[in-house]
Order: C-alpha cells, then sequence, then structure tokens
C-alpha cells in the first residue's frame, strides 16, 4: 500500500498535478539568564521568577539544588568555586544575556574573633573564587556571541561597615575592583554592573541576619521588589556598566 502510494505522489510530482514546497522556520530567540540561589525564599529565585513570567528562559543554580527541567525554566546543582561543576552548567546553555551573582557569602559575619576558618573560605569561594570561574568559562564559551552579556553581581555596599561586617567590607571591594576591571578590558562581550544591595527581608540571609542581630533591623529592611526594578534599569540599558547608585533606596 505504502509502494503504490509512493507511486502515485511520484506520478503526479512528475505531470505537475503535484508541486514540492520548502518551508524554513527560525526558532524566536529568547533571552536566557544564569542566576544565583535556589532556596525557597532567595533573592534569586525571587527574580529569576520576575523575568520568567516576562518570557525569559531561567538557568538557576546552587549549592544544595535539585535538578529540574520545566519549560524555559532549569535549575542545577552547581558548586560555583569548583571549575568542573562551572563548565558542566554552562555546556548546557545555549545562549546568555544575563548572568546574576547573588551567591551566599556563607555565615561570615561577626567581629574578626568569631569569624570561622570555615566560615571565611566558604565565603571567599562563592564570592569571589566563583565569580572568576564563572565569568572565565563564560568568555570561553560566548566571546563569539554577537550581543553583550550583562554580569551583575549583587553585594552589599562598599562602604565603611560596622564591626561586625569586617569580612563583608574585604569581598565588596573585591568585587568592585573586579568589575571595574571587566569593563576595562572585557568590554566587548561583558557588560559589567556591581549592584548594591542593602538588608533585605523576605530572603535567605536577610532574615538569618535579622534573627541573629536584632527584629528592629527589620524596620530598615527593604523588600525584594525594590532589586527587581533595580535590575529592570540595568536590562533597559538605563544605567551604566560599574559601581551602581540608587540613594533613593539603597542604604
Amino acid at each position: 500500500l505504502l509502494h503504490d502510494r509512493y507511486r502515485e505522489i511520484a506520478s503526479a510530482a512528475k505531470t505537475d498535478k503535484m508541486g514540492w514546497g520548502l518551508f524554513f522556520a527560525q526558532k524566536p530567540y529568547k533571552k536566557t539568564a544564569l542566576i544565583a540561589g535556589t532556596n525557597k525564599k532567595s533573592i534569586g529565585r525571587f527574580l529569576a521568577n520576575k523575568l520568567h513570567n516576562n518570557g525569559w528562559e531561567i538557568w538557576l543554580y546552587g549549592r544544595s539544588a535539585k535538578r529540574v527541567d520545566k519549560p524555559n525554566w532549569h535549575e542545577r546543582k552547581c558548586d560555583i568555586s569548583n571549575e568542573k561543576n562551572v563548565v558542566k552548567l554552562i555546556e548546557e546553555i545555549d545562549n546568555l544575556d544575563l548572568a546574576l551573582m547573588l551567591a551566599d557569602a556563607g555565615h561570615s559575619h561577626g567581629d574578626l574573633a568569631g569569624l570561622s576558618e570555615e566560615g571565611i573560605k566558604a565565603s571567599t569561594n562563592a564570592k569571589l573564587i566563583g565569580s572568576i570561574l564563572l565569568t572565565k568559562t563564560i568568555e570561553q564559551k560566548f566571546k563569539k556571541q554577537n550581543h553583550k552579556i550583562k554580569l551583575v553581581w549583587g553585594a552589599g555596599k562598599t562602604s565603611k561597615k560596622t564591626k561586625n561586617l569586617v569580612h563583608y567590607g574585604l569581598t565588596n571591594s573585591a568585587l568592585a575592583a573586579f568589575v571595574e576591571s571587566l569593563n576595562e578590558h572585557y568590554s566587548n562581550i561583558f557588560r559589567a554592573y556591581y549592584l548594591p544591595i542593602t538588608l533585605t527581608t523576605p530572603s535567605t540571609l536577610g532574615d538569618i541576619f535579622i534573627k541573629e542581630y536584632g527584629k528592629e533591623l527589620k524596620k530598615i529592611a527593604k523588600p525584594p521588589e525594590v532589586i527587581a526594578k533595580k535590575l529592570e534599569k540595568i536590562l533597559q540599558n538605563r544605567v551604566k556598566p560599574g559601581m551602581l547608585n540608587f540613594p533613593e533606596d539603597t542604604l
């Protein structure tokens, strides 16, 4: 039966009773974001949901994440301070428009006497080593991409810190210097931003900090919607790369 049907089609094509045609379709470009933070109350997950609702493809990663694959939504376990982990993560992503670094800094607040070796290493790995490894891997894979990638680091301000945030001051200054270097030497592929983030609640780290240092801090904390508005300005190219300043809502 199939053979007879094929002969009828071939005969009809020869006698011009049936024509042939080719149709080419191009899949619409979908913006893609790589975001740190898979915890339920993480700022990363909050921002990922905002972008996803606006049509973005999301890749969310974290050290304790479980594998998730839904339409335009992926979650992956990744230790950002391990280069093999980072390479494996980036290999899955076809194109990239935004990388949002909101890595958990670990338990690294407290005065010098209260800092533990484990906490210092966890913070340095997540914030500094991880930032370099991730940026390096992104540059290697996407350097021939025809549009620039926005790299955004969310961290505290680089201004003078209280005694219990001595380690954060060091970390923030290092990240700020890294952002400056990227914009100077890798502006052909990156637009790097340092986004100062004040105490935020509800959020994973913000809530822990409030619980540890006093509930009165909740009065000065900002909701995560404030960060979403700042990110929107970045995505709309309404601010220049580098250290950002939003005096109206940043402490």
